[in-house]
């Protein structure tokens, strides 16, 4: 009997430490998958170069990702359901170090703005997980005189005419052709302010 009592007790220490090595083992490779996953949640959030009429949009992440501003001068728009208040502006590629330049933006305007990742949106409150949406905001600058100095006079006439030609006095993003930007541009500048 003493035979099949030690044959007992060597089977369950072995089934013990069995499992013991399993439960490590287990929690080893969990451990080392978790520390190799790395996130695509955005981080240290900020604009950078603020004018009248552009800014940029930075942040970083851990994993390369690519990146989309949602942004509007109306903060509801957010919490609407729909998008349709809403502008878009998309990074061109993934990256760890992601800035989106938002332009032919109104001067002196507060604007409001989230970031998108996947289907991931982010505001001030990190991930948004209900419909309470709270963007971050920034202001435009005040147009000032010397932006408005060579700002020529034209109408939509003069500017057909002019349009697709390299005309520097009408080349207002100075990108080497008279375009639509150029035009919005012109009309963001020259927009006289509402009460």
């Amino acid at each position: 009997m003493s035979n099949n009592l030690f044959k007992g007790l060597a089977l369950f220490v072995g089934l013990a430490i069995s499992l013991g090595i399993l439960v490590v083992g287990v929690l080893s490779l969990r451990s080392y998958f978790t520390r190799a996953s790395t996130s695509s949640d955005p981080k240290n959030i900020r604009t950078a170069n603020i004018t009248s009429n552009n800014t940029s949009v930075l942040w970083d992440t851990e994993k390369e990702s690519q990146g989309i501003v949602r942004y509007s001068t109306d903060p509801a728009a957010f919490n609407t359901g729909n998008s349709s208040g809403l502008l878009f502006a998309a990074e061109a590629a993934s990256t760890t170090k992601h800035e989106v330049k938002l332009n032919l933006l109104k001067p002196d305007t507060t604007y409001y703005f989230e970031i998108a990742i996947a289907t991931n949106i982010y505001d001030q409150s990190g991930l948004i997980k209900n419909d309470k949406h709270l963007p971050y905001t920034f202001t435009t600058a005040k147009t000032t005189k010397t932006e408005t100095e060579g700002t020529p006079t034209l109408d939509v006439e003069t500017f057909k005419q002019k349009f697709g030609t390299s005309d520097s006095l009408y080349d207002l993003n100075k990108d080497g052709v008279v375009n639509a930007t150029d035009y919005l541009l012109y009309l963001s500048r020259t927009a006289s302010p509402t009460p």
